[in-house]
């Protein structure tokens, strides 16, 4: 009754309806071959968009950081002079917290577990550089000095 038409590989059989009955495949149920190529391209669109989703959702869970601002390092014996600011991101589902300028982080299974284990790192590099203070190269002279200038040694 109707002749068969190929678009991009796919058979197609025009029918004087637009929807897939029992017994029908995809390729039987358009009525002409404009409409099977606005199909085509719907389809395609879709998978674009799904790509797109999952671009964004591998980068939603790759290294995209945010700034955050600690007031204390979870230790009685120092006290922040003033806040001191963090680079939290993730990568590989595991987070991290960064303190840049002096290469230290922490590593956690969520945000608030990283920066708390920083609290700890910067704790133990403070009190490294305090105590090697006489043997510290000019570098390292600086970034103690600089850590001193957040924190405060109760002790």
């Amino acid at each position: 009754m109707f002749e068969s038409n190929t678009y991009q590989g796919i058979s197609f059989f025009p029918q004087p309806h637009n929807l897939i009955g029992v017994g029908q495949s995809i390729e039987t149920s358009f009525r002409s071959e404009n409409e099977f190529k606005v199909w085509v391209a719907q389809q395609q669109r879709i998978e674009e968009l799904e790509s797109r989703v999952k671009v964004l959702e591998n980068n939603s869970r790759a290294k995209i950081g945010m700034s955050v601002q600690i007031c204390d390092l979870n230790n009685p014996k120092y006290i922040l002079k003033k806040p001191i600011s963090l680079l939290v991101f993730t990568e590989n589902g595991e987070y991290y917290a960064s303190l840049v300028d002096f290469d230290v982080f922490g590593v956690g299974e969520n945000e608030i577990s990283a920066i708390d284990d920083l609290k700890g790192v910067i704790v133990v590099y403070f009190d490294s550089l305090k105590v090697s203070r006489s043997k510290l190269s000019d570098k390292l002279k600086a970034k103690f000095n600089l850590l001193q200038s957040f924190i405060s040694n109760e002790t």
